[in-house]
């Protein structure tokens, strides 16, 4: 029987199968008895990296909607070499503060891999957002087989051969590189093309969404400072063991939304791609509903026999940030970045972060970590809500044309009864 995939499928079996070798990274690495100082080493890597790597997000969901334009992959590429060379320059110009700030170490010894991993990170995800663009489903899935088999030799390869942490953190660079590399004959004579105006065009698209990206990525950092300032290093812990979202929910949930969004590119598509987009998200809510409302039930259970006894007071968090399931399933905003208003977006977002603070400071003297969890749920609830009323004003679009509203509101319902249920 031959399997088909489409270039959504694909980019959701390539995030998940990402996660995956994180994790497998994780795992093999405790396991070879490395000492937590390394391995912390490794962590600080990847978070740093990460962290000086946000406009990446914003610069591709602004990309895609463009794919099909000339001149949109090179101007792309453009703006994700000149921001890692921004970002790039800045590191080396302030290691001495930045260095210590991002890994945590006062002398992180691998400060040179770090900052070649910022020069090249940025630039090697347009492959897969250019196989994307150009609906390239089985290449994509090939590609991403090779990039994370070659991540995972690359870290330990060398940790096998005695060459340390540092051999493996340098392999990481060298993977990147390969990517960058493999960029050049991808692009094609398609790729290359230059059409005046599309640089300037493909920035003013971007650069409110590289504002959403930022506040987005700072909302958990406010929520673990609100905790931190009225508990301590282990009240801390407790909040960040629970305020763990379902994998399957957010990476999958992601995919589709960045995937659909070349779909959005021209009006004159919306209506089948807006049919495409309910399909997917009926497909995706039976997936994604029952695993949490499971996972909810059986929370109390597993999460002191995973972690330890200790973490029981992590589950009311957990219950809550299980709950975004509700808000992630909802796509409006797929229609919005398709007709380029991101100014919208980012001023929503200035909301919803406005909103999660506030609603914090109200419940957390009230309910406690809990309540920081909930304004979170709330806020990014809100956030939906308000891309869905914007496409009913502006465009006229009803909920229903893009969202299966007879099955996601009665598995919203479930959710919410196995929460209470749980809770109470």
């Amino acid at each position: 029987m031959k399997i088909r995939v489409d270039k959504v499928g694909a980019l959701q079996l390539y995030q998940l199968a990402r996660f995956g070798t994180l994790l497998a990274l994780n795992v093999v690495l405790a396991q070879m008895g490395l000492e937590t100082r390394v391995i912390g080493q490794y962590e600080s890597f990847l978070l740093a990296s990460s962290a000086l790597s946000f406009w990446v997000s914003g610069l591709m969901q602004s990309y895609l909607p463009r794919a099909s334009q000339p001149g949109a992959e090179l101007g792309a590429a453009l703006l994700l070499l000149a921001h890692s060379l921004v970002a790039a320059g800045v590191l080396y110009l302030f290691a001495g503060s930045l260095v210590p700030l991002l890994t945590g170490e006062d002398d992180y010894p691998h400060a040179d891999a770090l900052l070649a991993q910022v020069l090249l990170s940025g630039l090697s995800f347009l492959a897969e957002h250019v196989l994307v663009g150009r609906d390239k489903p089985v290449p994509l899935l090939a590609y991403g087989a090779l990039a994370l088999l070659g991540q995972t030799a690359a870290v330990l390869l060398p940790l096998a051969l005695g060459w340390g942490m540092g051999g493996a953190l340098w392999g990481l660079v060298a993977v990147s590189a390969a990517r960058v590399l493999w960029l050049f004959p991808l692009l094609g004579r398609r790729g290359w093309q230059w059409q005046p105006g599309a640089l300037s065009e493909h920035w003013r698209a971007a650069w409110p969404l590289l504002g959403t990206t930022l506040l987005g990525s700072s909302a958990q950092y406010v929520d673990g400072l609100l905790v931190a300032a009225r508990f301590d290093g282990a009240g801390l812990a407790l909040f960040r063991y629970g305020a763990k979202e379902l994998p399957l929910s957010y990476l999958m949930a992601n995919a589709l939304s960045n995937s659909m969004l070349a779909d959005f590119g021209r009006r004159e598509d919306w209506p089948a791609a807006m049919r495409r987009l309910r399909d997917k998200t009926r497909r995706l809510a039976h997936l994604v509903f029952p695993t949490s409302a499971l996972l909810i039930l059986g929370s109390h259970w597993f999460y002191p026999l995973v972690f330890n006894p200790d973490f029981a007071a992590s589950v009311p968090v957990f219950n809550l940030y299980m709950l975004l399931a509700i808000s992630r399933l909802l796509f409006p905003q797929p229609l919005i970045l398709g007709a380029g208003r991101t100014r919208f977006a980012l001023w929503v977002s200035v909301g919803e972060l406005a909103l999660n603070v506030g609603l914090s400071l109200a419940l957390l003297p009230f309910w406690g970590m809990a309540g920081v969890a909930a304004a979170t749920v709330v806020a990014h609830l809100a956030q939906k809500i308000a891309f869905a009323l914007h496409n009913r004003v502006h465009w006229g679009i009803r909920l229903a044309e893009y969202c299966p509203l007879e099955l996601y509101l009665p598995y919203s319902a479930l959710l919410l009864a196995c929460y209470a249920w749980a809770s109470y």
